[in-house]
């Protein structure tokens, strides 16, 4: 069953990410690891929290993203 589904665009525009890859439950939310930036470039990717209960995007999870570029 579907649940939700997370357009291109609400992740861009929430998070600053595309190209999402893999999804990790933790603490506060769920973790969906993304390689690209809101363009659709190639970077820089990062970590996008979504809601545990709605699975919306919240936000970006890093508060800084330090040298990494590919998450």
């Amino acid at each position: 069953m579907l649940a939700h589904t997370i357009e291109a665009n609400e992740l861009a525009a929430k998070a600053g990410y595309s190209r999402p890859h893999t999804v990790h439950c933790g603490p506060g939310g769920i973790f969906l690891s993304a390689l690209g930036g809101p363009n659709g470039e190639d970077g820089p990717g990062g970590v996008a929290l979504l809601d545990h209960d709605t699975f919306e995007v919240i936000g970006p999870w890093e508060k800084d993203r330090g040298p990494q570029y590919f998450a």
